[in-house]
């Protein structure tokens, strides 16, 4: 079951959008705190709850969520079962995740980022402004990431619309159609390389420090 609770507002910091938001943790206590924390950081937030994979798979085939908090410690699975439910949802394409849990331990950090998470937060270390700033934060790396993928799609588009124009013949354009495949597809790979370095400056950390932390 779903529970949805509208969060104050008395700012708009994201041009006066609802943000749609979903937490998800079985524990009922973490979900209090992180609606209280969400409440207080003052973005203009509707927020929804579930509290378990099951609910999960059931709300993001009903409606697209701007955030999803994700637990990483659930009874019908973990995080990444989570976050699978969420990249396969077609309304969940742009949703920014982020994961919140009580495991400091920074394989599980690195291994969320890796995946698909957008920003990770401990539980033990919760306060609105740390929500507040992962939130933002996330939002910020879903928006350059849908510009950079737009621009990658547009400009391949429009390569290929000009080159096959300018040849003649099935066999010339068929051979150009594979070869403008091939290039699309080098171009998400540089981009997904562009991220995976960006990524490797967060954890320039030393392999015995299971307490790093990523919440500043």
């Amino acid at each position: 079951m779903t529970r949805r609770i509208e969060a104050e507002s008395n700012t708009i910091g994201v041009s006066g959008k609802i943000l749609e938001t979903l937490v998800v943790d079985d524990c009922e206590f973490d979900r209090r705190r992180i609606r209280r924390f969400s409440n207080q950081t003052k973005l203009p937030i509707s927020l929804s709850e579930v509290s378990s994979l099951a609910s999960l798979k059931e709300v993001v085939c009903q409606r697209h969520f701007d955030l999803i908090l994700l637990d990483y410690h659930l009874a019908d699975g973990d995080g990444f079962d989570g976050l699978d439910i969420i990249q396969n949802s077609p309304f969940q394409k742009n949703a920014g995740v982020i994961m919140v849990t009580g495991d400091g331990h920074t394989d599980t950090a690195v291994s969320a980022f890796r995946k698909g998470y957008h920003d990770y937060v401990s539980k033990g270390n919760l306060t609105s402004e740390i929500v507040r700033d992962a939130m933002l934060r996330t939002l910020n790396t879903v928006s350059e990431l849908q510009y950079r993928n737009l621009s990658t799609e547009q400009f391949s588009s429009d390569v290929r619309k000009s080159v096959i124009q300018s040849l003649r013949g099935a066999e010339s354009q068929e051979a150009l159609k594979e070869m403008m495949s091939e290039l699309t597809q080098k171009m998400r790979d540089d981009l997904k390389l562009e991220q995976d370095n960006a990524l490797g400056g967060l954890f320039l950390f030393s392999e015995e420090d299971d307490q790093f932390n990523f919440n500043g």
